[in-house]
């Protein structure tokens, strides 16, 4: 191997080298200064049936919320449970509290998701 070649071989490195360095930092820099969805307050909108009075609507649950029932905004129980929707009947249904797999009541189905707000 001639000199001209180790030469384009060490600069080919060099820039891939200073290429990674480039983008590992750009993505340090953006993790550190991005800021966390729950420290600006973002919420997301969640359809939810009240099991206790029968509200149905949609409320604003912060990021990172686990605790389900949420509280009703028209009796102030924690009875609100997320809807759920049937991909295959389109039928709209609060799952029971039991740890089976959750099944459509009218169809049957296990193709089943949150009814999410779009």
């Amino acid at each position: 191997m001639g000199a001209y070649a180790r030469r384009q071989r060490r600069r080919r490195a060099l820039l891939a080298s200073f290429g990674l360095v480039l983008i590992v930092g750009a993505v340090g820099l953006y993790s550190a200064l991005r800021p966390e969805p729950e420290a600006t307050g973002q919420t997301y909108p969640v359809r939810v049936q009240c099991i206790s009075c029968g509200y149905a609507g949609t409320l604003d649950v912060p990021f990172k919320q686990t605790t389900f029932p949420l509280t009703c905004p028209q009796c102030g129980e924690r009875a609100c449970k997320q809807i759920w929707k049937c991909r295959a009947c389109d039928h709209e249904f609060v799952p029971g509290a039991g740890g089976e797999p959750i099944r459509c009541p009218a169809c049957g189905s296990s193709e089943v998701g949150s009814a999410a707000v779009p």
